[in-house]
């Protein structure tokens, strides 16, 4: 029981961590291409609030689950799907403290009924693929 909680910890991290440093770069330089044109600030701020941005968030949002939940599920010898959905777990209650923070929300709500719907298909999907691709060694024996 141990190891499938820290194999979803660590799909986990690297669900979040991956998904932080992604859209971090993402971001700077998409506002840095924007400013380049001539983009004001003000225009800049309300791209990444459009749908087009969003939607293109949630698709490498749920490659990511999708990949944290196969991390998990490859450092897990058994129930890879479990431990996929296990380390889908902190994304929804992130996302629950995203919805419950009082300061004012311009996300869609569409965003977040979407992405709170897929994250555990998506990261079920990462440990069924780590389980369909596991290949265990052939060993020969003597003869």
């Amino acid at each position: 029981m141990k190891r499938i909680i820290k194999s979803a910890l660590l799909g986990a991290a690297v669900n979040l961590g991956s998904s932080y440093f992604l859209f971090t770069i993402i971001s700077v330089c998409y506002a840095a291409f924007l400013a380049s044109h001539n983009v004001s600030l003000k225009d800049i701020y309300w791209t990444f609030y459009s749908n087009q941005y969003i939607s293109f968030a949630l698709v490498v949002g749920v490659m990511l689950d999708i990949f944290g939940g196969y991390t998990a599920a490859k450092f897990n010898n058994d129930r890879h799907v479990l431990a996929g959905m296990l380390s889908a777990l902190p994304c929804l209650f992130i996302g629950l403290l995203n919805i419950l923070n009082p300061l004012p929300n311009h996300i869609p709500v569409w965003f977040v009924i979407m992405s709170w719907l897929v994250v555990i298909p998506a990261g079920m999907l990462g440990g069924f693929l780590a389980k369909r691709l596991h290949v265990v060694p052939v060993t020969q024996g003597k003869g």
